[in-house]
């Protein structure tokens, strides 16, 4: 019945306009919402270090990873994470929940070493090292871009 009533609540704000409540709001067993606000996203897209991330790691056996990101879309992040070698594939929330995280954490920028950049990324995306093929785009949040790219 707590639970019924929660999300009644919800649906009142969201039906008033509130601009820091949350669409689609999940509500958990103690009655906080599982949801970021709008104060929370933009939070989080203002200490971003990407507004572009795009992976693409080639191995010999055929299996491969590949991630994109795109977090500059009116304060909107996107993602997918197609994972051949774990056998994962997520969309929109999921690959965002698992992707933000990561990309916070990493602190290579513009001016670091190519060889720095894609030890830091194989090892924040726990990804082997034997890589066939490595390929990162990224653009920074002050909207330069940089490529790594590796044969071997």
């Amino acid at each position: 019945m707590k639970n019924i009533i929660n999300v009644w609540i919800i649906l009142f704000m969201a039906g008033c306009g509130n601009q820091d409540s949350v669409d689609d709001a999940v509500i958990n067993n103690d009655g906080q919402s599982d949801e970021l606000t709008m104060n929370d996203a933009e939070t989080i897209q203002s200490e971003m270090r990407f507004l572009e991330f795009d992976l693409d790691v080639d191995y010999e056996d055929g299996h491969d990873y590949e991630l994109e990101f795109d977090g500059d879309r009116d304060l909107k992040m996107e993602a997918s994470v197609e994972d051949e070698i774990n056998d994962k594939h997520l969309d929109r929330e999921e690959a965002v929940s698992e992707i933000v995280p990561i990309l916070e954490k990493l602190t290579f920028t513009k001016d670091t070493d190519q060889e720095d950049v894609i030890k830091e990324v194989l090892q924040s995306f726990q990804l082997p090292e034997g890589y066939k093929e490595f390929d990162l785009e990224v653009e920074f949040s002050d909207h330069s871009k940089a490529d790594y790219r590796d044969s071997k």
